[in-house]
C-alpha cells in the first residue's frame, strides 16, 4: 500500500483512539510505514528509457512536472510514449 504522509498520520491516530478497524490495517502493514524519497532525476530518466521516451527534452519536462509525485511520472512517460507511437504511426 502506498499513500502520502497524511495517510501514515490517519492510521496512526485511529490505532491511538482505539477506532474500529485501524488495528487491523496498521496490523496489516507490518506496524510500520517506509518513507520514500522522492525520485532523482536519473530515476525519471531510467524510467522513460524503459518506456521508450528517449528525448532528454521529454524527460525533462516530465521531472519539472512530476513534483516528486511517481504516479504522475508513470502518467506523464505515458502520455509521451503514446505519442511517440502515433506520431510513428502516422509517418
Amino acid at each position: 500500500m502506498s499513500g502520502t504522509p497524511a495517510l501514515k498520520t490517519r492510521i496512526v491516530h485511529g490505532v491511538n483512539l482505539c477506532k474500529p478497524g485501524y488495528d487491523e490495517i496498521y496490523s496489516r502493514l507490518g506496524k510500520r510505514f517506509i518513507e520514500l524519497t522522492a525520485p532523482s532525476k536519473r530515476d525519471i530518466a531510467n524510467m522513460c528509457t524503459a518506456n521508450g521516451v528517449v528525448d532528454p527534452i521529454d524527460m525533462s519536462e516530465i521531472y519539472n512536472s512530476a513534483n516528486g509525485d511517481l504516479r504522475r511520472v508513470r502518467k506523464l512517460v505515458q502520455n509521451k510514449a503514446a505519442i511517440k507511437t502515433e506520431l510513428a504511426a502516422t509517418a
